[in-house]
């Protein structure tokens, strides 16, 4: 499930080297806080993933950043099919759509 990485600054491009090393080839569980991995020293107070299970909708401010589209729910690419909500794939219509906040 795509979950964001948090900063309380924007990091610089070898921080951001750093965090993409660091998190290369790492598999997370459900709920995994990102402090349980072994950061780099420069990078371990500057960053953080809020604490989420599996059955909670991808973060709103993934759609913020303009990434590619995918469902709320599970994560599979979907192009947005409606202007009043997140999108969600055709597995996850049966869910509670999200309304896009304004």
């Amino acid at each position: 499930m795509w979950r964001l990485v948090y900063a309380k600054r924007k990091l610089i491009l070898s921080e951001c080297k750093s965090l993409e090393d660091a998190l290369s080839g790492t598999s997370f569980s459900c709920g995994s806080p990102l402090q349980d991995l072994e950061l780099p020293a420069e990078l371990e107070k500057k960053v953080y993933v809020r604490q989420l299970n599996c059955h909670d909708p991808i973060e709103i401010l993934y759609y913020t950043a303009k990434y590619e589209p995918i469902c709320i729910y599970c994560g599979e690419p979907e192009p947005f099919t409606s202007e009043a909500n997140y999108p969600q794939c055709k597995d996850c219509n049966n869910k509670e759509p999200i309304a896009k906040t304004k």
